[in-house]
């Protein structure tokens, strides 16, 4: 059965990896498992000139998340998933980081790894069913405000 005890293994689903990913602690209370994410990365590029630009790139896309935390998601009475939002709380009390599992084929697991010691990844959550692929452009403030 599901549980923080039996791990996060249980939820990857066949030909996935399961990836922790640091997000701001404001952010666990508003995701849940079972929410898509998209995963963007914002690093130091080097231009064509020589110079270094801070820019920030959509990596991935449509991520499903398989944790919050040690909850995965399982069935729980009100006492128990109040217990453990207590005494996640009293640990996370000292960080200012949160964690979410996240469900990535294995080229996305090398994308994600990439971005985790090149620059900082943030987490931006999809709406209810939005499950579209999109190009996307980077950005940079120089593209932003561009004349």
């Amino acid at each position: 059965s599901l549980s923080p005890e039996s791990g996060l293994s249980v939820k990857i689903p066949p030909g996935y990896r399961g990836a922790i990913l640091a997000i701001d602690n404001e952010m666990k209370a508003l995701i849940k498992p079972g929410d898509r994410v998209d995963v963007l990365v914002t690093f130091d590029a080097l231009m064509n000139d020589g110079r270094k630009e801070k820019v920030t790139a959509t990596i991935l896309q449509n991520v499903l998340v398989i944790a919050v935390g040690t909850n995965l998601g399982q069935g729980m009475s009100a006492k128990q998933f109040k217990d453990l939002g207590n005494k996640e709380e009293k640990s996370a009390a000292f960080s200012e980081k949160a964690t979410i599992g996240l469900a990535l084929n294995p080229n996305e697991a090398q994308y994600l790894a990439l971005a985790m010691k090149q620059g900082e990844p943030t987490v931006i959550m999809r709406g209810l069913g939005d499950i579209e692929m999109h190009p996307m452009e980077m950005a940079s403030f120089r593209k932003l405000f561009r004349n």
